[in-house]
């Protein structure tokens, strides 16, 4: 079911229900009234009816009394006798034909007590109400004086109810309609611009398509969706310039591969020492060629995993301690450890820091001189803390060191196994980083070598 129609019936049901119920309640209330109302009066004729019996004497003067009773009252009065019989009578032949019911009124002579009952007209179809009262006088022959009075004045004014009520309803029935209808074109035009624009987003990628003016929900979805299209934008921007970078990468050794096997293959009379130095080169490409995949694959599966995982308030002393003891082992040259002065808490991800710090000590090794340590140092630096290694290499050219933490470059020597670098240790401490709200930086030392680390907010 679509919005319109939803909102449509919502509105109506919100409209009609109400008018409805309360009709009715307003309908009923006003029959059963004007009914009490009647049967009030009619009562009260009867009781009068029986006071000029009670009154007059018994010769029969009490008709003319009981005829003027019946002309002020605009009722039908019958006497029944204690003998069951129907004596006098206002109205022996009415105009309108109707059933008269009798035995209700037997009934309260026999028990004396009071009955009501009612009857349709045959001619007129008019509504004739009863009111049977019991005299109570035993000396007088009448035993029940029968009061009978059409309800036409009544009937006419709730039937005049009811019309009014169905007009009532139809219209608001038609301004519920009419009112759904509008508020629907309303949210459905926005709705509708905003469908239109997700499809031409996913055609054409154009974002800017997703702007509506206005301060209401939608609007604000339809920022939202902007927003959510120009991170898309981004981060298909740079998926595009990894995949590039990453088949620059990946094609380099497989040339070198194919080049080598090629010259094998077109000349077999090499000598040993040529055919040893293609092999080697083949080998060394391999390993490159392994490397650059081992290293996509942990990049992709950070990306993946880092925003899972939890993150944890470690004591910083404490925690720099155990690092550095686990990240010893991996290291082929010293690791001496500045702790901060007065010690500290941090909120982060153990396991991705320590990787992004392996990672620092890793590159660092690279250009370390023999026999001298690496230098970890955890510093407080303001509103933030600082964690970097610090080397005594040659330190980083200056027109590279803004660009050490782009994916796929390089500045640096192979390492003591003979492997180079690919590029993507520290891009991966980047991100490690950047999913800490922290920023990396890289400064060449005066005394020389270089400082590359990152800061955390604290």
């Amino acid at each position: 079911m679509k919005l319109r129609d939803k909102l449509l019936l919502s509105l109506l049901a919100m409209t009609l229900l109400p008018l409805i119920v309360m009709n009715k309640h307003a309908f009923d209330f006003f029959h059963d009234f004007n009914t009490r109302s009647l049967e009030q009066d009619m009562i009260r004729d009867a009781r009068n009816a029986a006071l000029l019996l009670e009154q007059l004497p018994k010769s029969g003067n009490y008709e003319a009394a009981l005829f003027r009773l019946s002309e002020l009252s605009d009722s039908r009065i019958r006497l029944l006798y204690h003998s069951g019989e129907w004596g006098f009578d206002t109205e022996p032949q009415p105009e309108d034909r109707y059933e008269l019911k009798e035995e209700r009124a037997q009934r309260s002579r026999e028990t004396g007590s009071y009955s009501a009952n009612w009857a349709l007209s045959k001619d007129s179809g008019r509504l004739f109400y009863f009111v049977n009262l019991p005299t109570g006088q035993a000396e007088h022959e009448v035993a029940v004086v029968q009061v009978i009075r059409h309800t036409g004045a009544v009937t006419k004014a709730l039937l005049q109810l009811r019309v009014h009520q169905r007009s009532s309803a139809w219209i608001s029935g038609i301004a519920a309609i009419f009112i759904a209808l509008l508020l629907a074109w309303v949210l459905t035009r926005r709705l509708k611009q905003l469908r239109k624009a997700a499809r031409r987003y996913a055609a054409e990628g154009a974002p800017a398509l997703f702007h509506l003016k206005g301060r209401d929900e939608i609007a604000e979805l339809a920022h939202e969706f902007e927003r959510m299209a120009q991170e898309i934008g981004e981060q298909r921007l740079a998926n595009q310039e990894f995949v590039q970078s990453a088949l620059h990468e990946l094609k380099s050794p497989i040339t070198g591969i194919l080049g080598a096997v090629s010259i094998l293959q077109e000349h077999p009379d090499l000598s040993e020492a040529e055919r040893s130095s293609f092999l080697n080169n083949i080998e060394i490409q391999s390993t490159r060629l392994e490397a650059l995949a081992l290293g996509l694959q942990a990049l992709s599966r950070l990306e993946s995993e880092l925003p899972s995982e939890a993150f944890e308030d470690l004591d910083l002393i404490s925690w720099l301690e155990e690092v550095s003891e686990r990240l010893r082992h991996s290291l082929q040259v010293d690791l001496r450890v500045l702790p901060p002065e007065n010690g500290g808490t941090l909120h982060l991800q153990p396991a991705r820091i320590e990787q992004a710090l392996a990672n620092l000590l890793q590159n660092a090794e690279r250009v370390q001189p023999d026999r001298q340590p690496l230098i970890l140092s955890c510093r407080k630096q303001g509103a933030s803390w600082e964690l970097s290694v610090e080397d005594q290499g040659p330190g980083i050219p200056e027109e590279h060191i803004g660009r050490i933490f782009e994916q796929f470059f390089t500045t640096l020597p192979r390492n003591h196994s003979g492997q180079q670098g690919q590029g993507l240790g520290l891009a991966i401490v980047k991100r490690i980083v950047e999913e800490h709200q922290g920023s990396c930086f890289a400064i060449n030392r005066p005394e020389g070598g270089a400082q590359v680390g990152f800061s955390l907010p604290g």
